[in-house]
């Protein structure tokens, strides 16, 4: 089965979203098992987006 556009919107949103899986989908009316099942065939299928580096802001700690 392959992953439909929408699942894959839905999580690629989630991987932007900063937030936990539970939560997103509360957030998004989602049951999180069905959300969990298919983030595993997402990655199964090499959809997965590689690894991305986040800028860090120093704040100067004193």
């Amino acid at each position: 089965m392959a992953i439909t556009e929408r699942w894959k919107q839905r999580i690629e949103g989630w991987q932007f979203s900063g937030l936990s899986q539970a939560e997103y989908c509360r957030r998004h009316g989602l049951n999180a098992n069905i959300f969990s099942g298919r983030l595993h065939h997402y990655h199964s299928q090499g959809k997965s987006r590689p690894p991305e580096l986040i800028p860090v802001q120093d704040f100067g700690r004193r």
